[in-house]
């Protein structure tokens, strides 16, 4: 419908210019067409007559009058087309525009549900990757859920995606992890005991439980070896415990990994030494005091970074540059980083990075996920790694559900803060939107069960009898699911998603309200149980998309 409405609207504008209302060469920009908020300004409505205004030189209004009036012919499904304010054109479908779009749904609900934007393009998407120091929380929760639909969004328009996790293994705080379980280690075998712990050390029960493992296994063994030897040994140990609980936590969320990516690898294949080398030959990495550094100031960073220290240990850029380059050399067309906030320092170092090695800077999307707030009741946790003092991701899991959470994680927009409400998502009442949104699924599969229980012998249903302005409004938003589904993948915004089903689930249940589905009416009951069979449909793909379940029961 939108593009012949776009072929009427431009029909016009060029027999305008042809009559000589304006004169010249006139490239027409894309004319958009939005959904008006109120059923009274129609079922769509453009702008195009304010954007070209200017052009034509007459006020929006006037020209918005004037393009109707050398419309040679809209669309056989409008019935009619107004003017609104100060220039809106506004367009009213006839019923049976809709009903045959209900019949769209029905008759090929999967080819409905899965518009194609690419045909085939390789996708890398990186998210989590949470240093293996300790267990998940919330905060990495939000990236892995975001980046898990974000996920699925590109693969249902068509894109092969790899989902990438970043394993830091290598660098500063490895080792502090293993010198805090070595210290846990002395400490429960009765040395070093009145030592400190270390200041920026991980204090975290895990790191007394990781100890505890190892002096079960290993007894006293490593409590007279040089700590030089035993804290690479440490450190190794603890994280692959660590890596170990975080793929458990992953698994909890229905967040799955195609690749585990080690840094240590790229130290390992001396693709960090390789990387910086050719960026030395071409001017890109230079020395200065001791240390090199990389021109990221050439991209708009506020000073150069450091890639090696002078004490000749690379920093964490040394291997973003060498993993980046490794991932544009993989083939893939596009490259999306899900990070958490607190790097928005890193943006225009891996810019630098694209562009030292000639990638388009439109091919790689860093996304910047913002805190979250935990709240229970009034009381916020606090999170901090080291410390110890936050909650564990599984716990919230365990403590709300999976599908709560994963819905929960995508109310706002991913560079939002979020406040996470437990005592909200565990509620089974309209005011939890995941409860309210899945009950709208398992009422329509309720109407369905009493239908075999009533043992009606229906006609076949016909769409036409579905008049009322409620019936139409359901259609209306149905409608938009394959818009919806492109524009949360083009955008990279899967809370999209989530506000929409929402709508939908908010329209069905104020219908279900005011009105039996089935009734007294066959041919009535017939249609209106097509129109929930429908609702039903993309209710349920919606929430797979998400990755949250569809209950029948509740």
């Amino acid at each position: 419908m939108k593009k012949d409405l776009t072929k009427s609207i431009l029909d016009s504008l060029t027999a305008l210019t042809k009559n000589g209302v304006i004169s010249g060469d006139i490239s027409f920009p894309p004319i958009h067409f939005e959904i008006p908020k109120d059923t009274k300004f129609g079922d769509l409505a453009t702008n195009i007559a304010f954007l070209l205004a200017p052009t034509f030189k007459m006020p929006p209004r006037k020209l918005a009058e004037t393009i109707i009036q050398n419309v040679s012919a809209w669309p056989e499904d409008i019935e009619k087309v107004e003017i609104a304010g100060s220039g809106f054109i506004n367009l009213f479908f006839k019923p049976r525009f809709w009903h045959t779009t209900l019949k769209q749904i029905q008759d090929n609900p999967k080819e409905f549900c899965s518009p194609r934007l690419s045909k085939g393009e390789k996708i890398n998407i990186e998210f989590v990757s949470a240093n293996p120091t300790g267990p998940l929380h919330v905060g990495h929760g939000r990236c892995a859920v975001v980046g898990d639909v974000l996920a699925r969004l590109l693969e249902k328009v068509g894109y092969q995606v790899t989902r990438e996790y970043y394993l830091n293994d290598a660098g500063r705080q490895m080792e502090i992890l293993g010198r805090s379980v070595l210290l846990r280690y002395y400490q429960k075998l009765g040395k070093n005991t009145d030592i400190p712990f270390l200041e920026n050390g991980y204090q975290g029960e895990y790191i007394q439980d990781i100890a505890a493992s190892i002096i079960e296994d290993k007894g006293d063994l490593y409590l007279s070896s040089p700590e030089e030897e035993v804290i690479p040994l440490f450190s190794k140990i603890a994280a692959e415990k660590i890596l170990s609980q975080i793929k458990q936590d992953l698994a909890l969320t229905r967040v799955r990994f195609d690749r585990w990516f080690s840094e240590n690898s790229l130290y390992e294949t001396k693709v960090v030494e390789k990387a910086i080398t050719r960026l030395k030959a071409e001017g890109w990495i230079y020395e200065n005091e001791g240390a090199l550094w990389m021109k990221t100031t050439a991209v708009g960073d506020e000073k150069d970074r450091v890639v090696i220290r002078s004490s000749g240990e690379p920093t964490y850029y040394a291997s973003d540059i060498a993993y980046h380059q490794n991932k544009f050399e993989r083939g893939y067309a596009r490259i999306i980083d899900i990070w958490g906030a607190d790097h928005h320092g890193y943006v225009d170092r891996i810019k630098a990075v694209a562009k030292a090695f000639s990638i388009p800077e439109d091919t790689i999307s860093i996304l910047l996920v913002q805190l979250v707030r935990l709240l229970h009741g009034k009381t916020q946790i606090n999170m901090s790694t080291r410390k110890a003092t936050f909650t564990p991701l599984a716990e919230v899991i365990k403590e709300v559900g999976t599908d709560a959470a994963r819905f929960f994680f995508l109310l706002r927009r991913y560079d939002t803060h979020l406040d996470f409400d437990l005592d909200l998502a565990k509620k089974q009442s309209s005011e939890n939107p995941v409860y309210y949104t899945q009950y709208a699924h398992a009422r329509i599969c309720s109407i369905f069960r009493e239908l075999e229980k009533q043992s009606l012998c229906l006609p076949p249903p016909d769409p036409s009898l579905l008049k009322i302005p409620q019936e139409i409004q359901i259609i209306q938003k149905l409608s938009l699911y394959p818009q919806i589904i492109s524009e949360a993948a083009q955008s990279l915004e899967p809370h999209r998603i989530t506000f929409y089903l929402i709508e939908v689930a908010t329209l069905f249940h104020k219908y279900y309200n005011h009105y039996r589905v089935i009734s007294d009416d066959l041919d009535l009951s017939a249609a209106r149980l097509y129109l929930v069979s429908a609702v039903r449909t993309v209710i349920a793909d919606g929430l797979q998309l998400l990755g949250i379940s569809t209950p029948e029961k509740m």
